[in-house]
């Protein structure tokens, strides 16, 4: 397929999924920006005034502050995986009827999630900075590579999931258990000084704690950003995008018989 044809069916579908989402209409963009807002203001009650949750580091900041830094990655990242793993079934209406690259709609799905959470991401910081939380807001740019291995990470686990839905039609509520385990084992809610020693030095086999923990430390404290556990994570999400891309394209020569 043609390199202009295959960005202008990404663009189709991108636009799609953006649209029928949330920027369809007026109050559902205005939606993108309040809903994280909401949510800021709900975590915050809950986990400060009724668990009364504390990260010893940052309590001159507050619970709420790195709940926040963390919470908008995370979930651009894991609502990602769980709308990928149904991107190709969505589809199947399209197959047999036009020459389609299913790899495309996997993609323009993550790529839909990953701009309106980061179009909310800004929103909450903007607010914490309205707030006058001293967070080191000149550490943005960055971020901008943790970003982007989060999202380089659920291209790779988002091509594999789509496949294997095609074939195993549990994965998506598989996934959803999944990804409720892997929230609650990466440092998001709480500080990884909280864990005991044993289990700190298990962190690193969780390829999205190193972009979380980066976040955390570029805005919250601006020092001792971990640069080469983010590059090891980095390598191993360019390593998992090539290796499920080969799967998927492996499996795809089937998809019709399935769905």
């Amino acid at each position: 397929m043609e390199t202009s044809k295959i960005g202008a069916m990404f663009s189709y579908f991108l636009k799609r999924e953006m649209t029928d989402r949330y920027l369809g209409n007026v109050m559902g963009l205005a939606w993108v920006f309040i809903q994280p807002l909401i949510t800021l203001v709900i975590y915050s009650f809950v986990f400060e005034n009724i668990f009364k949750a504390r990260i010893p580091e940052a309590a001159h900041l507050g619970f709420a502050v790195y709940l926040a830094i963390g919470f908008w990655p995370w979930t651009a990242f894991a609502e990602s995986l769980l709308r990928s793993t149904t991107a190709v079934i969505d589809k199947k209406s399209l197959l047999g009827k036009v020459k389609l690259d299913l790899r495309l709609p996997v993609a323009a799905t993550i790529t839909a999630s990953f701009i309106l959470h980061m179009l909310g991401y800004i929103v909450v910081l903007i607010a914490l900075a309205l707030w006058g939380k001293p967070l080191h807001f000149e550490m943005l740019p960055l971020i901008v590579p943790a970003l982007m291995i989060l999202y380089l990470l659920a291209l790779g686990f988002g091509f594999l999931l789509a496949a294997v839905q095609v074939y195993l039609r549990d994965t998506a509520q598989i996934m959803a258990s999944v990804l409720m385990l892997w929230f609650f084992a990466t440092p998001v809610i709480y500080s990884k000084s909280l864990l005991p020693e044993t289990v700190r030095q298990w962190l690193f086999l969780n390829p999205v704690y190193p972009a979380i923990d980066f976040i955390h430390q570029a805005l919250l404290f601006g020092t001792n950003l971990p640069w080469l556990s983010l590059l090891s994570s980095g390598l191993f999400a360019v390593g998992l995008l090539w290796m499920s891309l080969r799967v998927f394209n492996r499996l795809s020569t089937r998809f019709e018989d399935f769905i």
